[in-house]
């Protein structure tokens, strides 16, 4: 079966079959996708050893499937180890396989070190295994190049360490910290940046997903290039919202602070705050003629991930994240869906600033055929193609399929929208999408026990959508454009989507 797909998770329990080793580490695992203790162990092992990369920092990645790449890398990593080519015992000694043992379930439960060699025992052989402490960051090469000029910092900081007066005034780790957020904004990319621990502990409860609440004003933003903020997109019915701050609005100042030298963690923390109480934002808008000054009184924020609604016979499905919380309960939620016989299916991205790209999969997933490809992400020195996943999905080929979209929609929203455009398999209807095409990983650093860690987000890749459509700056156009306006209670775009359904189910 020499086409068959191997996933990463199968790679490393056959090879560490093979070679005889077997890790004592615990069955504790950060990683959502791992299940048994085997696979924890396994896992661990390859992260001391540096054999593969994660894909997430809560996501491992167990099932997904090895490129040659990765295990190009894997084998680089395990030569340092042991001693490749692994010695396969002869022919003649070798007992009839059994094949049923070759249809191997995506989350294996083999052991680690259980051996199918044949009927000679082979030699016991003792393997040292070092089980230094895995942090998050142990997949990253940090020692292989120097910080440029570190013979100069080195010296900076030990003529302050030495002969500076206030010595009570210096604070190390705000010091660390600031010249990792420093370094990063130096990249002029604005996906790019350090995060604070109290930042990637947002970040990371955004990713899981789930309800969740926080007092604020309700909008998912980034730094803008040329300083500030921008928003990406204000959440439904949040007072940001409601005050009539939009997707690509940039924030100079908060109550009459100019946050453009500022970092986005700090910028956050003063539009942020109690309940109840106003904030002041100085915007600049497109098209405005000037400055304008938009008052919004924060609310407590409840983020709610995925909605079911009917209208007319058609299913709504509306996703505001695609966290992992809203990636369990897709799967469930398009199976009661098309268990009512719907007239067709809407999907409501807009105003979705994306997620993990897992997600994005998956939901795309349910909509096309198996094998059909999704995006591609093209790395500095790779590239690499993300098909449809999981066999036959509950949603009917025949199904009319609707994805609303708009200038909030962005990232995984615009992966998404871009492959069911592409494949013809559903209209697109609204505004063309925000235009960030990028990938990020997000890496953790070593932290105290029981505190969160600092992590440092990169954009790694860019991805390009079925037909080579490169998003970046430029967004997924519609098929079908409806301005983003809700006059007297309609919603114009629904509207549109529940005619075309109607439509093409005649």
């Amino acid at each position: 079966k020499w086409n068959t797909a191997v996933t990463r998770g199968e790679a490393l329990t056959v090879i560490f079959a093979l070679a005889q080793i077997e890790s004592n580490v615990g069955m504790e695992t950060r990683f959502s996708d791992i299940r048994s203790k085997a696979q924890a162990q396994a896992v661990k092992q390859a992260l001391n050893w540096r054999l593969i990369e994660p894909l997430t920092p809560r996501t491992f990645g167990w099932s997904r499937v090895i490129t040659a790449d990765e295990f190009r890398v894997l084998l680089e990593h395990l030569r340092v180890r042991i001693n490749l080519p692994l010695t396969i015992p002869e022919a003649e000694v070798r007992t009839q396989p059994d094949r049923s043992r070759f249809t191997v379930p995506r989350q294996t439960r083999t052991r680690i070190g259980r051996t199918t060699r044949g009927s000679r025992a082979p030699r016991k052989v003792t393997v040292k295994i070092e089980l230094g402490k895995v942090d998050r960051g142990s997949s990253m090469r940090v020692n292989e190049r120097e910080l440029p000029q570190s013979k100069l910092l080195e010296t900076v900081w030990g003529l302050i360490k030495g002969k500076f007066l206030y010595q009570d005034r210096i604070d190390e780790e705000e010091i660390s910290y600031s010249l990792a957020e420093k370094l990063l904004e130096e990249l002029e990319d604005p996906y790019t940046t350090f995060l604070r621990p109290k930042t990637n502990r947002r970040f990371q409860e955004q990713i899981e997903g789930s309800d969740r609440s926080f007092s604020g004003i309700g909008a998912h933003v980034r730094a803008h290039a040329d300083g500030g903020v921008e928003v990406v997109t204000p959440l439904p019915g949040s007072p940001a919202m409601r005050a009539g701050v939009r997707s690509g609005d940039r924030i100079i100042e908060v109550d009459g602070v100019s946050v453009v030298e500022m970092g986005l963690n700090e910028a956050v923390d003063m539009i942020r705050g109690p309940k109840g109480e106003p904030v002041r934002l100085t915007i600049e808008r497109e098209g405005a003629g000037g400055n304008m000054v938009i008052t919004v009184t924060r609310n407590e924020i409840i983020v709610r991930d995925l909605f079911v609604t009917e209208q007319d016979g058609v299913s709504i499905i509306r996703l505001t994240n695609f966290s992992r919380g809203a990636m369990n309960e897709f799967n469930e939620t398009v199976k009661n869906v098309t268990a009512s016989t719907p007239m067709g299916i809407v999907l409501d991205l807009r105003n979705n600033p994306g997620g993990l790209l897992d997600a994005a999969i998956l939901v795309a997933s349910h909509f096309l055929e198996e094998g059909d490809l999704i995006v591609k992400v093209e790395r500095r020195d790779s590239a690499q193609e993300h098909r449809a996943v999981g066999g036959k999905r509950s949603i009917p080929s025949t199904l009319p399929v609707v994805v609303l979209v708009n200038k909030g929609s962005a990232s995984a929203s615009e992966i998404v929208a871009g492959a069911l455009k592409d494949h013809g398999r559903a209209e697109v209807i609204g505004q063309t999408t925000f235009g960030k095409g990028t990938v990020q990983e997000a890496m953790e650093f070593a932290a105290r026990p029981g505190q969160t860690p600092p992590a440092a987000k990169l954009t790694v890749a860019r991805w390009l959508t079925p037909d080579g459509h490169e998003i970046e700056g430029k967004g997924v156009s519609p098929t079908i454009e409806v301005p983003d306006s809700q006059t007297g209670g309609r919603d114009e775009a629904l509207l549109r989507a529940i005619g075309v359904i109607k439509a093409r189910a005649r």
